[in-house]
């Protein structure tokens, strides 16, 4: 994690995903980074909501799937095939369907 830390600019979080690709406004191979989800929270803020944050945890998870990467050197977006089933969209749909399991289930 050392090597990757000294990629990224002085005051930047560390990102959720990191890879390499080919950033053409720098032609050159370089590390490319992404910010994610952080599900654990939203799961936690679902359950403590009663499942009202649900609606949102599915809004800003599908904004930040249609993120592109950026280059850490130049901050530009560079294109990369990100077609990976992520944990995110299961744990939403699991909440999901315990939420309305929880609604409309037997009594």
């Amino acid at each position: 994690m050392h090597g990757a830390r000294s990629l990224l600019k002085r005051g930047q979080k560390m990102p959720d995903k990191m890879s390499s690709g080919f950033c053409k406004t720098c032609e050159k191979q370089s590390a490319i980074v992404k910010a994610g989800t952080n599900h654990i929270l939203h799961l936690l803020l679902t359950v403590l909501c009663c499942g009202w944050w649900l609606p949102l945890w599915a809004l800003i998870t599908i904004s930040n799937a249609s993120n592109d990467y950026k280059c850490s050197s130049c901050g530009l977006p560079v294109k990369k095939q990100d077609n990976e089933l992520t944990i995110g969209f299961v744990l939403l749909a699991l909440t999901g369907i315990l939420i309305l399991f929880a609604m409309f289930g037997m009594k």
